[in-house]
């Protein structure tokens, strides 16, 4: 069980969809935020895979080769 404190505008919605839709409140309520939690997993889904699929196309030892040829230039650049 939870309590949640809504601005008089959003309970006002809340009572109008309520009414239309025939649904309780507490159905609408748990209803969207299915949906919300939803949509928020599939963007975290979305930005892992992205961040996966740089990683598959940018290597990790690519950067570490250029840091030895960098790292090179300079102990040349010193001498």
């Amino acid at each position: 069980m939870i309590s949640v404190r809504l601005d008089k505008n959003l309970e006002k919605k809340l009572e109008s969809f309520s009414k239309d839709l025939k649904k309780s409140k507490s159905a609408l309520i748990k209803e969207a935020l299915t949906k919300y939690f939803d949509s928020l997993e599939k963007e975290r889904i979305k930005k892992q895979k992205e961040a996966f699929e740089y990683f598959i196309k940018n290597p990790v030892d690519t950067g570490i080769k250029d840091l030895k040829a960098i790292q090179k230039v300079k102990s040349e650049d010193i001498r």
